[in-house]
């Protein structure tokens, strides 16, 4: 019986570790996961609130605000919000752009 309690426990584990590894997909494949791909934001307050609100791509905890820096790529000033997992300690920078709208 110990021989079947651990071979549940492995195949629950390779399980979790796909479903995470799905997830960290998603991430970099979503808006504001790649450099490439920075989720549009009207106003630069709005940065660190977004980057904080979503939960860490690989086990869902909550992220700690590392750094929020401005970087310039082309003609286009990017912000990266660097983030720390509570619970898993995996990195992540999530990309914004900043677009001022006009009033109509």
């Amino acid at each position: 019986m110990v021989l079947r309690k651990r071979a549940e426990r492995r195949a629950a584990e390779r399980a979790a570790e796909k479903l995470a590894e799905q997830r960290v997909k998603l991430f970099f494949a979503s808006d504001g996961g790649s450099i490439d791909r920075p989720l549009v934001l009207e106003s630069a307050s709005l940065v660190e609130p977004r980057a904080l609100a979503q939960p860490c791509p690989r086990c869902g905890g909550p992220l700690r605000l590392l750094s929020h820096d401005a970087v310039a790529k082309g003609a286009s000033l990017l912000r990266a919000a660097r983030t720390r997992c509570s619970l898993c300690a995996s990195e992540w920078t999530s990309w914004f752009l900043v677009e001022r709208r006009l009033p109509h």
